[in-house]
């Protein structure tokens, strides 16, 4: 069985839940998935078997699955202030 990285649970304003209630039917749950540079096949950007397997299994389980670079987490653009938590409020809502 795979585990997201992280989880976050949203509401159907798709707004972050601190915690699930057993009677919340409309929670969204999204799976963060931290993908290193040897997740990825050699001189093309297609994951790996094991990390695609993963992504499918957790999408059967109900999670939308999203996964964050390390290379790109860790670059030199991520280092300026709110850079991260900017990037993340694109990933996590894009509209």
């Amino acid at each position: 069985m795979y585990v997201p990285d992280f989880q976050v649970l949203l509401n159907t304003d798709k707004k972050p839940l601190w915690e699930k209630h057993e009677t919340d039917k409309n929670v969204s749950k999204l799976a963060v998935v931290l993908l290193r540079d040897n997740d990825y096949c050699l001189n093309i950007p297609q994951l790996k078997g094991e990390c695609q397997l993963k992504q499918r299994h957790l999408e059967m389980l109900g999670y939308q699955v999203v996964g964050i670079k390390q290379a790109l987490w860790n670059s030199m653009y991520m280092s300026e202030p709110k850079a991260k938590l900017t990037y993340l409020e694109k990933l996590f809502w894009p509209n």
